[in-house]
């Protein structure tokens, strides 16, 4: 997990540094592919929030997504950019004391929609805005009664350099909804936890088709 990290970080370096006269965001409408890995951590918000059990031991997880893109340049400056993916998205359970015992690695599949605003200069750009992500598919283990949620939505910023055909991209995501709950049954409380998800990930793609330019009359 540790490699993801750091891989991220020189990402972001390398975008932040990088400026190139033949570098930017296609004009017009521009499609392509796009692969990368990603790094899920979980943040527990328990209901009622004054319960003095707290769920502990929930662990980071590598990931990875892989999808089409779609640019939308509107002048000079700003884009919009649109995804559509499928996204591999994990948690453990883990010792809270002793991260290296490690009792179960879940993971969740789901099909993504993202669509956000960005601005670009000399082919760095930033973009941010809301995803929605569909569970197709899981492989968990019970943690009390589970309850998997359908519909996950939140929201996305990515920081980017396109050169020509190729694009890299390093990219922050947090669920502003749970992407799972669990409910303990033998408490009286019945308490609820809610699993809310923050993702760092990198990605590389490769454009496949632009639009032409208008010709000048």
């Amino acid at each position: 997990m540790k490699n993801i990290t750091n891989l991220i970080y020189v990402a972001s370096l390398g975008i932040l540094t990088t400026i190139q006269s033949a570098a930017q965001i296609a004009e017009g409408i521009a499609f392509g592919l796009k692969g990368g890995v990603n790094q899920n951590s979980t943040t527990i918000v328990k209901k009622p929030r004054n319960l003095s059990l707290t769920l502990t031991g929930i662990g980071n997880e590598d990931g990875f997504q892989a999808g089409g893109w779609a640019t939308i340049r509107l002048n000079r400056w700003l884009f919009i950019d649109n995804d559509l993916y499928f996204l591999r998205r994990g948690n453990r359970y883990e010792d809270p004391f002793h991260k290296e015992i490690v009792f179960a690695i879940n993971k969740y599949n789901y099909i993504g929609l993202g669509s956000r605003m960005g601005i670009t200069y000399k082919g760095i750009f930033a973009s941010v805005g809301p995803e929605l992500n569909f569970l197709i598919s899981d492989k968990t283990k019970m943690l009390g009664a589970e309850e998997l949620q359908k519909l996950e939505f939140g929201i996305n910023g990515r920081l980017g350099y396109q050169y020509k055909w190729v694009r890299a991209e390093v990219f922050y995501s947090r669920s502003l909804s749970p992407y799972d709950l669990r409910i303990v049954h033998s408490i009286p409380e019945k308490p609820r936890y809610l699993f809310m998800s923050r993702s760092i990930g990198v990605s590389v793609g490769i454009m496949l088709f632009k639009s032409k330019k208008a010709s000048k009359p």
